[in-house]
């Protein structure tokens, strides 16, 4: 069906019809195709995607100057837009130990940046119920499809208390834009051009919590990095900004199983819903970022709440 649109947008536009090569999508429902320099983006509203929020977040990280895909053509109707095509230089497959800690600063640049934009009322905000509805996919996907593993409405009403509370005592205040899906694999790198970082599926950006795009590029379940060179990185994003650092650590620790519960209900999803399986590997990555973190005393009550759900969760 996806081809057969984008046929329907190359007639449509009279663009030259050359080689068009599906390429391999990340965990999203979105679809993109190569052709010619330029990207087709299929981005189906019935599979829960926004065009609207994509070209929204697009002329936000422009009017920033922020190095994001110029959209040349855009029919709402077949729901594609024609975009920059920013080649194979994802930092994912160039990033090794000789340049990783230069080119991961470059990054949280970009991330500093950003936020020094103070944020209008143009964005959605990742406020609690948002950060509710996607942590029980954690539930929903891995606990009960992955795992096979019966969990109660009084059960579930626990978890969300849970994470209520720990949400609460992080005063998590949400005051500038975040990307939201900050990892090696949306980043790209340009190092012979002024502006050396470019980003792709920045179309959730909201407004939210100072931590939450630094915590997901250095607990990145693709990329994970020590802890060394995680603590020096996380220090050098607070000096480089006004934050106060304890509330960056209270969000950023907070975010760091936040986050990575809902990943592993992501990747969860991908395999039982789209049948894609390859992300399976990656959730003991995430599994270590949860349980590393989790092992603070203000955790106790999720950790036992996980471990009596999943007494192996951490292996």
């Amino acid at each position: 069906m996806s081809s057969k649109i984008v046929n329907q947008f190359i007639k449509k536009f009279s663009l030259k019809k050359g080689q068009i090569d599906e390429l391999d999508n990340d965990a999203s429902a979105r679809i993109y195709f190569r052709t010619n320099d330029k990207i087709i983006a299929y981005i189906p509203k019935e599979k829960g995607e926004s065009i609207d929020n994509f070209i929204n977040a697009t002329k936000i990280l422009n009017n920033m100057d922020i190095k994001v895909p110029n959209i040349y053509i855009q029919d709402k109707k077949l729901e594609i837009l024609l975009i920059d095509d920013f080649g194979n230089n994802k930092i994912s497959k160039i990033i090794n130990q000789s340049n990783i800690k230069e080119i991961l600063k470059k990054c949280i640049n970009v991330i500093i940046k950003i936020q020094s934009y103070k944020p209008k009322n143009d964005v959605s905000t990742f406020d609690l119920k948002a950060i509710i509805e996607e942590t029980l996919m954690f539930i929903d996907w891995y606990l009960i499809k992955e795992k096979n593993i019966n969990v109660s409405h009084n059960d579930r009403n626990c978890f969300i208390k849970i994470i209520t509370s720990l949400y609460h005592k992080a005063e998590i205040k949400n005051n500038v834009y975040i990307h939201k899906d900050y990892h090696v694999d949306n980043i790209f790198y340009f190092p012979m051009e002024k502006k050396e970082i470019g980003i792709i599926d920045y179309q959730d950006l909201n407004i939210g919590h100072a931590s939450y795009d630094i915590m997901s590029i250095l607990k990145d379940t693709r990329n994970p990095i020590d802890k060394i060179l995680e603590k020096q990185l996380l220090n050098y994003f607070i000096n480089k900004t006004k934050f106060n650092k304890d509330e960056i650590i209270r969000g950023y620790d907070f975010f760091s199983i936040q986050r990575n519960l809902k990943i592993i209900g992501i990747f969860s999803r991908l395999k039982h819903r789209d049948n894609k399986i390859k992300y399976m590997d990656l959730i003991r990555n995430s599994k270590e970022f949860i349980s590393r973190t989790l092992q603070n005393s203000q955790y106790a009550d999720l950790n036992s709440w996980i471990l009596k759900k999943d007494k192996y969760f951490s292996n």
